[in-house]
């Protein structure tokens, strides 16, 4: 064993040595990422196969834009009671001059038109998202949902991207700007 002593050493000390560089690569890769980035993509929505939309398959986030306390979670609640799955609940900052802004990748994606059908008095407004999901930006002037609303959208070509959804029970964390007042309590 004394004979061999003199070998492993140094054949220890660059393994170590190796162990440190590779570390120290792999680190700074990992600090040289930008913010918020994961080294493999995220599916932004899953391709689904169906004829009709319906509101169990869309996933929307409601944000109150005006002073009325509790209005988002209110209109929530109906969208809820209506088969929609809701992500999130809270306050914003957005332009409504109607009752609702609805928000989506397109203005003629079926995930967009289903939910604009709920509401009277709407803008729709295109931004590309990639995930399909539908933002609604209320006003205090909305009361209810549209109650001839269509239960149903046709799909063009029985395909549709849409986020996956898992049921959750939604965010109450509301999202308070400078332009719109955060209520007590819920959005």
């Amino acid at each position: 064993m004394e004979k061999f002593r003199p070998v492993i050493a140094p054949i220890v000390l660059l393994l170590m040595l190796a162990l440190f560089v590779a570390g120290g690569f792999w680190g700074y890769r990992a600090m040289t990422l930008p913010l918020g980035t994961t080294p493999t993509p995220v599916p932004t929505c899953i391709p689904q196969t169906a004829d009709d939309l319906t509101p169990d398959m869309v996933s929307v986030n409601v944000y109150n834009v005006d002073t009325k306390p509790g209005h988002a979670r209110e209109i929530a609640d109906m969208l809820i009671a209506a088969g929609f799955v809701v992500n999130t609940i809270g306050n914003a900052s957005h332009p409504v001059l109607e009752q609702a802004v609805v928000v989506g990748t397109a203005l003629d994606t079926p995930e967009v038109l289903l939910v604009a059908g709920f509401f009277l008095g709407v803008k729709i407004e295109a931004d590309g998202r990639a995930d399909h999901s539908v933002d609604i930006y209320i006003a205090n002037a909305l009361e209810t949902l549209n109650p001839e609303a269509p239960t149903s959208v046709d799909v063009k070509g029985d395909s549709v991207c849409l986020p996956s959804i898992a049921p959750k029970p939604p965010s109450e964390t509301p999202t308070p700007t400078d332009d719109a007042p955060a209520p007590e309590g819920e959005g």
